[in-house]
C-alpha cells in the first residue's frame, strides 16, 4: 500500500473509533466483544501508523532548521496544553467546573 492510502486509513479508522467513543461512550464499546477486547489497540495501531507514515512522508527531504525550530516549538506548546490543560479550571476561584467536581 502506498504510504498516502495507509495515511487515509488509518486516519479514517481513528475518526472512526474516536465517532464511536463521542457516539456510544463507554457503554457502546462494552457490547461489542471485539471493541471491549481491544479498543486501545485499535486506537494506538491508527495512531502508530499515522506517525509511521509521516516520518517516512518526510523522510524524503533534509528539514530546514527553521522547520526543525517550529516543530521542536509545537511540540513544546502541545506538551504544555497537555500539561497545563486543567489549571484553568482550578485557577478561577468558584468556577462551575470546580463547583460540580467537589460536589460529586
Amino acid at each position: 500500500m502506498s504510504g498516502s492510502i495507509l495515511l487515509a486509513f488509518a486516519i479514517g479508522i481513528l475518526g472512526y473509533l474516536g465517532w464511536y467513543f463521542v457516539s456510544f461512550g463507554d457503554t457502546g464499546i462494552i457490547k461489542q466483544p471485539i471493541l471491549k477486547l481491544s479498543f486501545n489497540v485499535f486506537c494506538a495501531l491508527a495512531y502508530a501508523i499515522i506517525l509511521g507514515v509521516s516520518i517516512d512522508l518526510t523522510n524524503h527531504y533534509t528539514p530546514s532548521k527553521t522547520f526543525i525550530w517550529w516543530a521542536f516549538f509545537g511540540g513544546q506548546i502541545s506538551y504544555g496544553v497537555y500539561l497545563f490543560h486543567n489549571v484553568t479550571a482550578f485557577s478561577i476561584p468558584n468556577s462551575y467546573l470546580i463547583m460540580n467536581i467537589c460536589n460529586m
